[in-house]
């Protein structure tokens, strides 16, 4: 169990050396990103919310805690912390700022 605490993150599995791997310290992702009493704080009020003041990922959420579904539980396998899939990402939207910014730029040459 130590083991597991101390090489695992809790709230998404990944390991200590993925994260590292990635270029984030394993605290830092533990603490920032999946901070496990975050989470504790986040059901037990939502548990105790007036469900009819539920926003609707409240909502969503709430349904699958009450069908014990953990699939809203950031895992392992989502993109987000895959790190071949975020560099994939970052430079698929660094290309689309960048062709944005030329077209600004020719529309502001033909102004001038």
């Amino acid at each position: 169990i130590d083991s597991d605490k101390k090489n695992n993150c809790f709230i998404c599995g990944i390991t200590r050396s993925d994260i590292e791997k990635a270029g984030d310290s394993f605290d830092g992702h533990c603490f920032r990103h999946h901070f496990l009493w975050n989470y504790v704080f986040f059901v037990h009020s939502l548990k105790k919310k007036d469900p009819t003041d539920y926003t609707g990922l409240e909502y969503y959420i709430s349904g699958k805690l009450d069908a014990e579904e953990v699939t809203w539980v950031p895992s392992a396998t989502d993109a987000e912390f895959n790190p071949s899939d975020a560099i994939e990402a970052s430079t698929a939207h660094a290309q689309a700022s960048l062709e944005s910014i030329a077209a600004r730029q020719s529309e502001l040459e033909l102004l001038f």
